[in-house]
């Protein structure tokens, strides 16, 4: 879903400081987000964005695991389900969260757009973030993810914009059919109990360095 947006990225992230002036309506994930209103003269009409400041990234506690996991259903389940839940807190780094920033030591990358020094120590650098986020996603999916745009490395130092979507609707609890399992492989299909029952399908595949890393990766 990330690849090929970078150019897109950046064109609502510049948005967000060149309309000013402008009523807009944007799509936030599943709804649509919208405003119609008459506008006097003389007021300032309201800027509608789906951008705003990021949430402080942190991660839920169970990580991915290396193994497979084991037969029974309802651990089976829950594995999973921690599993997506991880990758998603991950996947939401460039999205909705960013590191802790230091605000004090910003960068003008484009006129209007400020990019702010990352100070987490475990992720400072284009190549941190990189491997980190290599333990989750294939290497497809980790490049797709770092061209967003969302972060830039400065004379060896991270740093990143300090913009993140609205959250999505809350959809309730997903129930998880295992599609296919093989000793390299599992597909997942996640359905929500909404009006639509809408459903997301996964890939979490075993690669050749013997680490279990998600190959589809579909959230929003």
């Amino acid at each position: 879903m990330i690849a090929g947006m970078k150019g897109t990225i950046y064109l609502n992230i510049r948005g967000i400081y060149a309309a000013a002036a402008l009523c807009v309506c944007v799509a936030v994930f599943f709804s649509a987000c919208g405003k119609n209103a008459a506008v006097d003269e003389t007021t300032e009409p309201t800027v509608v964005t789906p951008w705003s400041e990021a949430q402080v990234f942190s991660l839920p506690q169970e990580e991915p695991q290396n193994e497979a996991p084991k037969a029974d259903k309802q651990t089976d389940t829950d594995r999973i389900l921690k599993r997506i839940e991880a990758a998603n807190a991950v996947y939401g780094l460039f999205s909705v969260s960013k590191p802790q920033l230091d605000k004090q030591d910003s960068v003008e990358v484009e006129e209007g757009l400020l990019f702010y020094r990352v100070v987490d120590p475990d992720l400072d650098t284009m190549e941190k973030l990189r491997k980190y986020v290599r333990g989750f996603f294939s290497e497809e999916i980790t490049q797709s993810l770092l061209n967003v745009g969302m972060y830039e490395e400065i004379k060896g130092k991270l740093y990143a914009v300090d913009v993140g979507m609205e959250a999505g609707v809350n959809m309730g609890t997903p129930t998880v059919e295992v599609t296919e399992k093989t000793k390299t492989s599992e597909s997942y299909r996640l359905t929500f109990s909404d009006a639509l029952q809408t459903s997301y399908e996964y890939i979490y595949a075993k690669g050749a360095d013997g680490k279990w890393v998600f190959t589809k990766f579909h959230m929003y």
